[in-house]
């Protein structure tokens, strides 16, 4: 499959979307993870990425320039990547270019906002591929190399009735 010969993990991300690939690159050296997983807070993608690298462009807005310029090199290299946000223009090139999109989203509240967090993994086709618990935090796995077994009947790129 596409991702079972990859050789390393790039993290695209600035601010706090740059938080998920320290993190997870600080935790694959302190066990000596298989893979190296690197964090990478700039424009374009480092020189040494090739086509047993996934890339994952982390925005939460889906408007952070750095991720967006890295996002975009990795599509005109033909590169694996996936892209893990909230929307804007991340989700749609995603979409655009079907590309699997995790969406990540807030539990908790802020002022008079509530957040239910209930992230959840669409593939390019609109499947739903695994979805995390509503107004808990949670952590979900998704297996990228797994026949689709989506978890709900609807597919999310089609319109909700009644709403735009």
């Amino acid at each position: 499959s596409k991702h079972s010969s990859l050789k390393a993990v790039v993290i695209t991300g600035m601010g706090g979307s740059a938080t998920v690939g320290d993190l997870v690159s600080d935790l694959s050296t302190a066990t000596k993870g298989i893979v190296p997983i690197v964090s990478w807070r700039d424009y374009g993608l480092p020189a040494w990425v090739n086509h047993e690298t996934l890339i994952i462009a982390s925005s939460y807005s889906g408007r952070t320039r750095e991720t967006l310029s890295a996002f975009r090199m990795a599509l005109k290299e033909d590169l694996p990547v996936m892209a893990l946000t909230g929307g804007g223009t991340l989700e749609a090139l995603a979409i655009e270019h079907n590309v699997p999109v995790i969406y990540c989203n807030q539990v908790g509240g802020n002022d008079e906002l509530i957040f239910d967090g209930d992230s959840f993994a669409c593939w390019p086709d609109g499947s739903l591929r695994v979805q995390a618990a509503a107004f808990v935090e949670d952590l979900v796995q998704v297996d990228v190399d797994a026949p689709p077994q989506p978890v709900a009947g609807r597919n999310l790129l089609e319109p909700v009735h009644g709403v735009a």
